[in-house]
């Protein structure tokens, strides 16, 4: 029977961890997790531009408008869990930026079909703060 010695287990140790490590992202970095948020978020934010442009959204609080975009389906707000969620009204469009831990991770205004800010591949983390100038991408 083979013995194991200590710099034999010390070795298979860091192997195991370092297997582990390569194929653990943080949820915030998992390609097919953002891109699946963006997706939804998209979806979510052009039917907030729709309720504010054309259903009287813009007098509504941000969690009723965001409830009211969803046909009052709390449900569809799951993936939502665990991220800060802002709404920005300038006139008549709108933008919604998810954050997690005051970083942002995806930014998309209602108003264009493509899924337009993705913060979480940014070099450096970005502050939970909208970037997108509605006045010239919404016109």
């Amino acid at each position: 029977m083979a013995k194991i010695t200590a710099k034999t287990s010390v070795l298979i140790s860091l192997l195991l961890i370092s297997l582990v490590g390569c194929n653990s992202l943080p949820k915030d970095k998992d390609p097919e997790v953002m891109y699946d948020l963006a997706s939804r978020l998209k979806h979510l934010a052009t039917a907030v531009d729709g309720l504010v442009k054309f259903g009287g959204g813009d007098k509504l609080s941000k969690d009723e408008l965001l409830l009211a975009a969803v046909k009052n389906e709390p449900s569809k707000l799951q993936f939502l869990e665990g991220y800060t969620t802002k709404v920005n009204i300038e006139g008549n469009n709108t933008a919604i930026l998810i954050c997690r831990n005051e970083t942002a991770v995806v930014e998309d205004a209602g108003c264009t079909a493509a899924s337009d800010v993705q913060h979480w591949q940014a070099s450096q983390p970005a502050a939970c703060s909208f970037t997108l100038t509605l006045a010239q991408i919404c016109q």
